[in-house]
Order: structure tokens, then sequence, then C-alpha cells
């Protein structure tokens, strides 16, 4: 359950420090609707903050998550969609040192691309003059 997941990230965030960015998404049925809708069709800053830190990025989460569909589609962080992934997919992280610069790269483009302040507040700008 959540906790569960909360104590293995505690455990992941003590064990790692500035090397690996980590990310979990829950596994588990939220018990309230409007918590699993959003976590659906949301993504955390903490994850554009990430993508844009040049530092390796790794998230653990259901692909049904837009934050891990995201990062999927857009091949910028190492990513296990559930138990069966987990292991093969911290050895590459930790093993594969050109996966590991691409990853870094697509990250700082991808960030630079889509979480970009100046390109935002002008988006937010335009919906706001057309409400």
């Amino acid at each position: 359950g959540r906790q569960t997941i909360g104590n293995a990230w505690s455990a992941a965030k003590k064990l790692v420090s500035d090397d690996i960015r980590l990310d979990a998404a829950y596994f588990d049925v939220v018990d309230d609707e409007m918590t699993a809708e959003v976590q659906m069709v949301s993504m955390s800053t903490k994850i554009a903050d990430s993508l844009a830190s040049g530092i390796l990025f790794f998230a653990y989460g259901p692909s049904e998550v837009f934050s891990i569909k995201y990062l999927i589609e857009n091949e910028c962080a190492f990513v296990a969609k559930n138990k069966n992934d987990l292991k093969d997919t911290i050895l590459n992280l930790v093993e594969n040192q050109k996966e590991q610069k691409e990853k870094i790269e697509k990250a700082l483009s991808v960030a630079k691309m889509n979480h970009n302040n100046d390109l935002n507040s002008r988006i937010l700008k335009s919906v706001c003059e057309d409400v």
C-alpha cells in the first residue's frame, strides 16, 4: 500500500544523493476519486525541475499515470512501469553510460522545449485572454 511505497521512497532517497533524481507514482487504487483522476492527468513540477537538472532521472510507476507516460514517450528518464521492470531498469541506469548520456541530453532538451518559463507564461496569458 501507500505505506510500503512511502517506506521504499524514504529508503531510496537516503541511498542516492545528487547523482540520480527519483520519482515514484502510486500503484494502489486511490481512495479519493478526485485524487485518482488528478494523478492520471497531472504532473508534478518536481519532474520538470528534475528534467532540467542535468542529473539522471529514474521514475517508477504505472504507465497509466500521466507523468510516467510523459517520461516514456519523451525517452527522457529511466522508467520502471512495474516490479518486473524494476531490476533491469535499475541495472541499465547504473551500467549503460551511453544511455545515461542520451537520457540526460534528452531530458535537458525536453525541459527546454516543454518547461520553459517564458513559453508557459505566454500560453497562460493567451488562455486568460481567451476567457
